[in-house]
């Protein structure tokens, strides 16, 4: 098969996405068609639980890939959209500055045809989509950490901030039931692994993580807050206008403006970022792959141990305990197609997870209850 060359949103993701690629790969290695899913873990737990967090591990390392794959796709959308947008308002510029100046200017913004209000969605749309994207990326490495961690939590409802308030356990040497006990072999690899989950103001400026973090929520529940369009610079140069984000994403429009605790003599810059919203982006890019390929290092080093000594950490039932979860009766929508041929193809490697994990016809009787 002929490999599409790698695009450059791509290859500045490799040193995280090589290192995931790693993971996945020695993970992959593992796997024991006879005892259905990772080798080391037969005996630990349930054979239906075994196959079922193999492929879930080994899904939310490809998917934890794909998600900092797309938030730079979506980076270098939102750089390619105001690159255009840029290139309309200096031609709007022209057309106003002989008769109108610059208050017509801001007038003319606003005379846009259809293709510029897509475009202006392409703006707005790419960087909120970014920041989801990394945010998604970090969601489905609490999985592998809670997975290779062998934490008897629910691994389909991990999340980051459950994956934090663990690590925030582990590091106080606090006594609970969802680490192994203090002292043990076992709670020593827990220690080590999620210790690295706290580490990430090393990665980036003061609260990165945190604001990325509050203005995805901001984007995902909060009503529409104002759009800047500022200028700083020559309308007649490239990028007189700014699109800044929020400088707090928690805050409301009312209680930015309202907020008393900041000098207003400080300007506007208590309101917004007053740094391209491009550099911003791909600044968080950069935190984001320099971060995670310091957790899949800490998700290798846990995997290698125990791979090891499997003894060191027992895999937990506990980490899925609905096997037979709520059947939906959702119809779709129109008229139901029919398909072409009886055979479903996949590439050898899938087609070696089946035939382990034991879903194929002539062996489903192990799911069987």
């Amino acid at each position: 098969m002929t490999r599409v060359p790698a695009q450059p949103y791509e290859t500045r993701l490799r040193p995280a996405t090589e290192r995931l690629d790693a993971l996945r790969e020695a993970v992959v290695e593992d796997v024991d068609a006879d005892v259905g899913g990772i080798g080391w873990w037969d005996g630990q737990v349930d054979f239906r639980r075994l196959a079922i967090l193999t492929e879930y591990l080994i899904e939310s390392i490809s998917g934890a890939a794909a998600a900092l794959v797309n938030a730079s796709y979506e980076a270098q959308q939102h750089r390619e959209s105001l690159a255009s947008e840029d290139r309309w308002l200096r031609s709007q510029w022209r057309k106003v500055q002989t008769s109108r100046g610059q208050l017509g200017f801001f007038q003319a913004l606003s005379e846009r045809t259809a293709f510029d209000e897509r475009r202006e969605r392409s703006i707005q749309l790419t960087g909120e989509h970014s920041i989801a994207h990394q945010v998604q990326c970090l969601d489905r490495l609490a999985a592998c950490l809670v997975i290779v961690g062998a934490a008897p939590v629910s691994v389909k409802h991990a999340g980051w901030s459950g994956v934090r308030d663990l690590a925030k356990k582990s590091k106080a040497s606090s006594t609970t039931a969802k680490l192994d006990p203090l002292g043990t072999d076992g709670r020593e690899l827990q220690d080590g692994l999620f210790a690295t989950v706290l580490e990430s103001p090393k990665f980036g400026p003061t609260d990165w993580m945190e604001w990325m973090f509050a203005l995805r929520n901001a984007d995902t529940h909060r009503a529409n807050r104002l759009n800047w369009n500022m200028q700083v610079g020559d309308l007649a140069a490239e990028g007189a206008m700014l699109r800044p984000f929020p400088r707090q994403p928690d805050f409301t429009d009312l209680e930015a403006l309202s907020d008393t605790t900041v000098d207003r003599r400080e300007g506007i810059q208590q309101l917004v970022l007053l740094h391209r919203s491009t550099s911003i982006l791909e600044g968080l890019l950069d935190s984001m792959v320099r971060y995670v390929a310091h957790i899949v290092d800490a998700l290798e080093r846990c995997w290698s141990a125990r791979r090891s000594s499997p003894t060191a950490l027992i895999q937990r039932g506990a980490q899925w305990q609905d096997l037979r979860g709520t059947r939906l009766r959702f119809p779709g929508y129109g008229d139901p197609l029919a398909t072409v041929g009886d055979m479903l193809a996949v590439n050898p490697e899938m087609a070696m997870r089946l035939r382990a994990a034991r879903v194929l016809d002539d062996r489903l009787e192990h799911w069987r209850d």
